[in-house]
């Protein structure tokens, strides 16, 4: 493998390539790269005059010199950089409250480490113990009480739920008097989304607050990160 012409048809495929590119911060980094790339392959010398006839004798194998060159530089801008974002850029990206905010007014700040999460036994004697009612509603009339969601987990529960795969809207969540998710945000959000009805477990003796707290204390209620899809 002759590794200059690697680096120089991947530089020239990333400097016209970043030609194309907005923001200026993202076309200057391309460009960037690619004159790297060039003047690693040969001494800038000339280099302006001849590319017009190189360009102009261009060969079929130079786009996959160009695509290979273009993938180490790439690859290696990645690697340089990956561990240099700051932290939880990945968890804002995917933060349904953070790109689509309209979809948590009305939540009490509450993060979801915080949140109450109920397996299927431990939500049978909750209920058992606790007045509650059984309803479907549409899922737009509920708020959240957390203050984080992830929807890359929506999204799969959108798309199963269209698919009919696994419909979250058919699977109660728990609510509060008041209308607020205590358990089951993201099936409350992927519904909300799809603009569908939802059922619902309604604790009659609790508002928000205090459903947060009464089931925080119940014996077998776990309490998950952002990124643990159970619900």
């Amino acid at each position: 493998m002759d590794i200059n012409k690697v680096l120089l048809y991947g530089g020239e495929a990333l400097v016209l390539g970043g030609l194309t590119l907005q923001p200026s911060s993202l076309q200057n980094l391309m460009m960037t790269l690619g004159y790297v790339g060039i003047f690693a392959a040969q001494s800038p010398k000339g280099y302006f005059a001849s590319l017009k006839s190189r360009a102009q004798r261009i060969q079929p194998s130079s786009f996959i010199w160009a695509a290979m060159g273009a993938l180490c530089l790439g690859g290696t801008y990645y690697l340089a950089t990956r561990n240099t974002q700051p932290a939880g850029c990945e968890k804002v990206a995917s933060d349904i409250c953070k790109i689509h905010s309209n979809y948590c007014e009305g939540n009490l700040g509450i993060p979801r480490l915080k949140m109450p999460q109920f397996d299927g036994e431990v939500m049978k004697s909750f209920l058992s113990e606790n007045a509650h009612s059984c309803e479907t509603i549409p899922a737009t009339a509920l708020a959240p009480i957390q203050n984080e969601g992830n929807f890359v987990k929506i999204q799969s529960m959108m798309h199963s739920t269209t698919q009919g795969i696994w419909n979250a809207c058919t699977h109660p969540i728990l609510i509060t008097k008041d209308s607020h998710i205590l358990d089951g945000h993201h099936r409350g959000w992927a519904c909300s989304w799809l603009n569908r009805t939802i059922s619902v477990f309604r604790l009659l003796n609790f508002t928000a607050p205090q459903g947060v707290n009464a089931a925080n204390a119940f014996p077998g209620v776990q309490n998950h990160d952002f990124d643990v899809f159970n619900d």
